[in-house]
């Protein structure tokens, strides 16, 4: 192996990131036991007089296995694009620049991929609220995909509430990536993890599921996700219509397609319902909300979502009930389980 190549690079996308929080999050990655691997840690800045402060007081940013790539502001994916092409590693992870790693995730990741000879490695992931952290056991077991069942994970890709659709907690070979020609779509906002996932699953990777917590979720009520943004609807029926476009492409059965579909769009209203309709944020009355409620619900695609899928199907009980509510067009139940969660989600 070359000086010039590595068997790992990390990716961090960086805008406007508290310096603390990209310390933390590069400290976690520093301190990976993969010190027998030649690795780099690549941080994507996007836009370099946005983000002169970290430029300047990020002291971290110099250590010999970092790179940094300073592009004009284009947004995440680009951000994201950006490090795919510069990648030499033979595996590629992403980290959101807020978020950190547990110890031991790469080495447990790379282990299984090169035992098993995977083009991509998943595994579950923790969430921290603050100074709570609750782990997400979304993967039981280790699992194997084969290629020609590898289209059958897209029922995890696109699964409700899980965050399975992330780049992040995933390991992907990066010859795979680079061959398959896929990138993430700059002209979406809102979902754009799980639309790249999609394309990429219909390349038929051998996907390896492992059980081990890879990832550490950091919850910022502040994100572009959480913020109130009067286009939120137009940009997630967009996502929405690009993965109904991409999975036409799917060699799965019909039926299988349309319910895996179905079942993402139950997800996105769910998002809807928390992040547009009863947001804190929205500069709107009550009577107002309940307008907007039942217009989100007679969209063609999420309406016949709530047609389809039976409430049984619906692992969580929790989302079991928003959306039976949602069924019988009851918004009043929505509203006040939304704004206890937003309450609970500020301690």
């Amino acid at each position: 192996m070359s000086g010039s190549e590595k068997e790992l690079s990390v990716v961090i996308p960086v805008y406007k990131t508290k310096i603390s929080l990209l310390n933390r999050c590069i400290e976690s990655i520093l301190n990976q036991d993969v010190e027998d691997r030649p690795y780099e840690i690549i941080v994507v800045v996007d836009g370099e007089k946005e983000n002169e402060d970290i430029l300047l007081g990020c002291s971290i940013l110099q250590d010999e296995h970092i790179r940094v790539i300073c592009q004009p502001h284009g947004g995440e994916a680009a951000a994201r694009n950006n490090g795919i092409d510069s990648a030499k590693g033979k595996w590629l992870v992403f980290v959101d620049a807020d978020d950190y790693l547990p110890v031991g995730s790469l080495h447990s990741m790379i282990e299984v991929a090169e035992k098993e000879n995977a083009d991509i490695v998943v595994g579950n992931h923790s969430r921290v609220y603050g100074d709570n952290k609750t782990g997400i056991r979304y993967y039981t077991e280790q699992f194997v995909w084969p290629s020609d069942k590898s289209q059958e994970f897209m029922k995890h890709t696109l699964s409700m509430g899980s965050d399975q659709g992330t780049v992040w907690a995933k390991l992907y070979k990066t010859d795979f990536i680079k061959d398959s020609g896929e990138y993430l779509d700059r002209d979406l906002v809102n979902g754009v993890d799980q639309e790249f996932n999609v394309r990429i699953v219909l390349h038929s990777p051998r996907i390896v599921s492992i059980p081990d917590d890879v990832y550490s979720y950091v919850y910022n009520p502040s994100s572009v996700v959480r913020t109130f943004k009067s286009q939120y609807y137009d940009v997630s029926m967009r996502t929405v219509s690009a993965i109904r476009d991409d999975l036409k492409s799917s060699t799965l059965p019909a039926d299988s397609v349309k319910r895996i579909f179905d079942i993402y769009c139950l997800d996105r209203l769910l998002m809807l319902l928390m992040n547009y309709v009863c947001n804190p944020h929205a500069p709107w009355p009550y009577s107002k909300r309940k307008q907007v409620f039942h217009a989100v619900c007679r969209n063609e695609c999420l309406s016949k979502a709530l047609k389809t899928i039976p409430l049984s199907a619906i692992e969580s009980k929790t989302r079991r009930i928003i959306i039976g509510f949602a069924k019988f067009n009851l918004f009043l139940p929505i509203y006040c389980a939304c704004s206890l969660r937003y309450r609970q989600l500020k301690k």
